[in-house]
């Protein structure tokens, strides 16, 4: 997984630290909720955040995946974040967004509840995850940190696809 660095910048976050105060070692995340919980991934993994378009089913295809989309003319697939997560999926409400990435050469997206921020945090203030994580969790959640008083688990978007993509063929 790459990190992107962050850097000085105007302006305030909204914890109240002013960004052009963002320690030399920042990388840069977009931090989103799904099935309750707060997750990141690393900026540079996204290649764009879109509102949820017209999600087209498409027959013979499990959970996570929900369908597919028409990007600029080209089928990109939809996979519910929480659902490759092995979290409860619910209803998307109007904040949903999907999280654009490209992996492998391959366009996908993930389909979660509200994109929060863009957030720069300190590379000291990430710790790995939790050891009370189930295997398969820790596989995903590759490590973790606090942004103001919320909990976020760091998502190896690598992984997570994987996951999906193993769900999805499993008979």
């Amino acid at each position: 997984m790459q990190l992107i660095k962050g850097g000085k910048s105007e302006g305030g976050s909204r914890y109240g630290t002013p960004l052009n105060e963002t320690p030399e070692d920042a990388l840069t995340f977009v931090v989103f909720s799904t099935a309750g919980e707060t997750f990141a991934i690393n900026v540079a993994e996204v290649k764009e955040i879109i509102r949820v378009p017209a999600i087209t089913w498409v027959p013979g295809s499990r959970d996570p995946v929900r369908g597919v989309i028409n990007l600029r003319g080209s089928v990109v697939p939809i996979i519910d974040l929480a659902g490759a997560l092995s979290l409860a999926s619910g209803e998307k409400g109007p904040d949903a967004r999907v999280l654009i990435v490209e992996r492998k050469g391959d366009v996908i997206g993930f389909l979660v509840e509200r994109v929060m921020e863009v957030a720069e945090i300190s590379a000291s203030a990430i710790e790995p995850s939790l050891r009370t994580m189930g295997e398969n969790e820790k596989k995903m959640v590759c490590s973790q940190t606090t942004h103001g008083k919320t909990l976020i688990g760091i998502l190896d978007i690598e992984r997570v696809a994987d996951a999906a993509q193993a769900l999805q063929g499993a008979s």
